[in-house]
């Protein structure tokens, strides 16, 4: 199933604020997790994550999940989960860069913002394209 770009934004429902519980639809997989807990549940069955969830996006049209967890866990925060709640990898950000939020982008499914202290071209925070077939992250464009 291919998630047109207008539909991109009905992929998160916050369903209250504080803390963040949302549910995740319209996709392949019914998601439910919460902001700053270390578990997510996919399809109705709990997983245990390596540390709490800060940010959670379903692949449009793929059956993965991108999990960042919360800042301090350790480098390797931006988690791709299949649809059994397994590890398919894990990745850190660029040297000289952190991670600091997922977005969706229509031609490249999820997408890490990453930010560094060292402008480059005068922009300090960068989108870089998620490759989960070998796990890395490449920069192309600055995050306005």
């Amino acid at each position: 199933m291919t998630v047109p770009p207008a539909d991109l934004m009905n992929y998160l429902r916050v369903v209250s604020e504080t803390p963040i519980r949302a549910v995740l639809w319209g996709g392949i997989m019914n998601i439910e997790w919460q902001q700053g807990s270390d578990t997510i549940q996919l399809e109705g069955r709990t997983h245990k994550l390596p540390g709490p969830a800060e940010q959670v996006l379903e692949w449009p049209g793929r059956p993965l999940i991108a999990v960042l967890l919360a800042s301090g866990v350790e480098p390797q925060r931006l988690l791709l989960l299949g649809p059994d709640g397994q590890i398919r990898g894990r990745l850190g950000p660029p040297a000289g860069f952190e991670l600091y939020y997922l977005e969706l982008d229509p031609h490249r499914g999820v997408t890490a913002v990453c930010t560094t202290d060292t402008p480059i071209n005068g922009w300090s925070d960068w989108r870089f394209a998620v490759s989960p077939e070998i796990h890395t992250l490449q920069r192309f464009s600055p995050s306005k």
